[in-house]
């Protein structure tokens, strides 16, 4: 059985003074993951085992087995996928809504386009040639026809073919959540059908034209003012302003003619309608409005750039240049006639970043994060304050579809992939934190080609944060507090470091025999707290510790052998990943 294993620690928040809390953005590991990559805007990976691809979610839970190809895409709820296979038609749909992985259309299609999310599309294809074809392979000269294109209606979790046209019945097709718009080939018509797939309208002008669903919101014009009414009819705002424009999510921009404003769907207005302008950004999580970002909006007052907050209140005076900046959200680059690059932060705060050869603000970060990049092409991540939150030692960095998780892979071993949860907790001057632990749990789960271990949480764990003091700043990493890691277990002096070997590793008294779990632990602290130094330097004393750890495992420990198998490996590589490693042992740590 192929075993895969999903490490986990838990974070610890770091207690301050009873003052105010400065806003902090925290980065805790979740687990390390071998070949994984997120499904672009999901939360689910894309996992690499010996016959394909699987799908697993964030904490460990492994939904199906690894035999779809690596071109998995998602759309509006569901993920089209294709198992490795030689066939022309074997794409179907997989369901995201109760995380069950399970086939929402059957795997026998050459395409499936995914309309909305109810309606979806399943395109048998054909072989043809060059003088006619719908389709053409991006690799090699093959050429394809639509046979026939089987519509589905999807509720529930489950898609039911309604209806199967032949090519010359379909031409293009659109849909909201309550109908479809098909467009005939031979004809050009147009004809709209419900969710029986009975025609409603035999006449319709266009393929994009259809009516309202009953929650979209819509604009209505009365006395030459706009309000806005939902797909009943019903009013949502009486009229207004001179213009509104499109909803996108739950935000619309208004106009008075002369400035603009923000109203949300209730009709209420967010930002009242006194700039030239609200800007959008196209880094917010999957599913949001790309107004707002995580609580900040954009907005341009006589060419200058500038932030408010959700209560309309100016939190970033416009003062910036609007040809100058560019909007990534919660922030904003530019560079100012110096060629110093500034990031400006929504809050207000300005900071001028040094020592990047890159900047990028992160996909579903919000503008609260960015990817930087130093100049041998390694990767890190700094926040909307510029603060360092991983420095520059990955091969690439990306974030979860809703913008909680960032995935690390390693320059090292391009393979090693860890994950780390990040929340960012805004100022708040009468709250006075606690310890507050992080518990990212894993459940067992079991299929023909892996196994999920059950990972129980120990008390102490890794945390990363942005926002500690220069005393907390000393545990960051998941190293121990000062009176934690100045003993090195098995280790007396500096000098035996150097030398240590065999059971000099271990603390005098301890009993080396077989299954005893204190001693095991004791020399997996050793190496991490020779990982804390130069992880290079030390490369050969932590396998020897390490070597040392394995012969002490009893009985049923093949996932800590495992574990340490791997660490092993990273260890001997060029250029030791020690936050990767550190990452195992932990697990390892857990397990025991």
């Amino acid at each position: 059985m192929n075993k895969k294993l999903l490490s986990v620690v838990v974070g610890v928040v770091m207690a301050a003074w009873p003052v105010a809390v400065q806003a902090q953005t925290t980065l805790t590991t979740v687990g390390a993951v071998p070949g994984a990559r997120w499904v672009h805007g999901t939360t689910l990976l894309s996992v690499e085992g010996r016959e394909g691809y699987g799908l697993m979610t964030v904490d460990g839970k492994m939904l199906t087995a690894e035999v779809y190809d690596s071109s998995m895409e998602y759309y509006n709820g569901y993920i089209v996928a294709r198992p490795i296979s030689e066939d022309l038609n074997c794409t179907g749909l997989l369901g995201l809504n109760d995380l069950s992985g399970a086939a929402v259309m059957p795997f026998q299609y050459g395409e499936v386009k995914v309309l909305s999310s109810h309606w979806a599309l399943g395109i048998v294809l054909e072989k043809s040639t060059a003088s006619q074809y719908d389709y053409q392979s991006l690799i090699g000269d093959n050429y394809y026809l639509i046979k026939n294109v089987d519509v589905y209606y999807i509720e529930n979790g489950k898609g039911s073919n309604l209806a199967t046209l032949t090519r010359d019945q379909y031409m293009d097709a659109r849909a909201s959540e309550t109908y479809i718009n098909i467009e005939d080939r031979t004809t050009n018509t147009v004809t709209r059908y419900d969710a029986q797939f009975q025609a409603v309208e035999t006449e319709v002008k266009y393929v994009y034209e259809l009516p309202p669903d009953p929650d979209d919101l819509v604009t209505y014009r009365e006395n030459g003012q706009y309000g806005v009414k939902d797909g009943l009819d019903n009013i949502v705002m009486e009229p207004a302003f001179q213009s509104i424009y499109d909803y996108n999510g739950a935000y619309a921009v208004v106009s008075t003619g002369e400035k603009k404003g923000l109203i949300d769907a209730q009709g209420q207005v967010v930002i009242p309608a006194e700039y030239d302008d609200i800007k959008r950004s196209y880094y917010t999580p999957e599913g949001t409005s790309d107004y707002n970002a995580n609580g900040y909006f954009a907005v341009v007052a006589d060419g200058k750039i500038g932030f408010v907050d959700e209560t309309g209140a100016v939190t970033c005076e416009p003062k910036y240049s609007e040809n100058a900046a560019e909007i990534m959200g919660a922030s904003a680059l530019l560079t100012d006639l110096e060629g110093n690059q500034l990031l400006i932060a929504a809050d207000g705060v300005e900071t001028r970043l040094e020592g990047y050869d890159r900047v990028r603000a992160c996909d579903y970060g919000s503008g609260m994060y960015y990817e930087v990049q130093d100049a041998d092409y390694n990767e890190g991540l700094i926040d909307w304050h510029g603060k360092e939150l991983l420095p520059c030692e990955y091969a690439d960095l990306a974030f979860s579809g809703d913008g909680q998780y960032v995935l690390a892979r390693s320059r090292d071993d391009y393979s090693t992939c860890v994950i780390y949860r990040v929340t960012y907790e805004k100022d708040n001057p009468e709250k006075i934190p606690e310890v507050e632990l992080v518990d990212e749990g894993m459940e067992a789960i079991e299929s023909e080609t892996e196994t999920i271990f059950e990972l129980e949480p120990e008390s102490e764990a890794e945390t990363v944060s942005g926002a500690e003091n220069e005393s907390e700043a000393e545990t960051m990493s998941g190293a121990e507090t000062e009176t934690e890691t100045e003993a090195i277990p098995g280790v007396d002096t500096e000098t035996e470091a150097e030398t240590m070997s065999g059971t000099e590793a271990v603390t005098e008294g301890t009993d080396l025999g077989a299954g005893d779990t204190s001693a095991v632990v004791a020399l997996l602290d050793g190496a991490i707290s020779f990982l804390d130094g130069d992880a290079a330097a030390n490369s050969v004393s932590i396998q020897t510790l390490l070597g040392n750890a394995k012969g002490l495992l009893g009985e049923g420990q093949e996932a800590v052998e495992s574990i340490l198998d791997s660490a092993v490996a990273m260890l001997q590589n060029e250029g030791v990943d020690a936050q990767s490693v550190k990452t195992l042992l932990e697990s390892a740590k857990t397990l025991l």
